[in-house]
């Protein structure tokens, strides 16, 4: 993890604490007060075997090999984190990143 996150002391969850339990995240955002909340989504947060368009699937790899942590969440998991920041906080701000469109750079 980048050590921004420590050093800045950002706020996180887990993949392991996020689903234990379900309402893990809503009760987080709850407890700290939060009003306003801003994601930042990286896709590599996701597995996979759930979504090919990540760095550690790179066609030819074995994600085992990948040099770093490699993805648990599945995208029905991650639809209801968003939902439960929707019903707790206004959503004032989404990024979502690490996009790897490794099938569109293979048709080229």
């Amino acid at each position: 993890m980048d050590h921004n996150v420590f050093d800045y002391q950002v706020q996180r969850l887990t993949p392991k604490q996020l689903r234990e339990p379900p309402n893990a995240l809503s009760d987080w955002v709850r407890g700290h007060g939060f009003k306003q909340v801003a994601v930042h989504f990286d896709l590599d947060a996701l597995s996979p075997t759930a979504f090919r368009s990540i760095y550690p699937a790179e066609p030819g790899t074995d994600p085992a090999d990948f040099p770093a942590t490699v993805g648990q969440l599945t995208l029905p998991e991650v639809a209801n984190l968003l939902t439960q920041l929707d019903q707790n906080a206004e959503l004032v701000g989404l990024t979502v990143a690490e996009h790897m469109a490794w099938d569109a750079l293979n048709l080229r």
